[in-house]
């Protein structure tokens, strides 16, 4: 995928999940991920892909803390898929 598809898929999550609102963001993204772990195929690389979207994530990051930004960030510096 290339930076543009990847902003694409960014932009249409973020949309997802204002459509649906704060009380059902978590639910939603645990279905997408699991529909998207099932689009893959192959249950090890679905998980590293788990262990992977938490790397650059710490309490200080959180939602409702200083360094927390809106989740229309730049996800520029999410791992990407080859």
């Amino acid at each position: 995928m290339t930076d543009r598809d990847i902003e694409a898929v960014y932009e249409a999550i973020a949309t997802q999940i204002d459509k649906v609102g704060p009380a059902n963001a978590e639910l939603y993204l645990a279905k997408l991920a699991l529909l998207l772990a099932n689009e893959i195929g192959d249950h090890r690389r679905a998980l590293k892909c788990v262990t992977d979207a938490s790397a650059s994530l710490t309490e200080d990051t959180a939602p409702g803390t200083a360094d927390a930004g809106s989740h229309h960030r730049n996800p520029s510096t999410a791992g990407e898929q080859k």
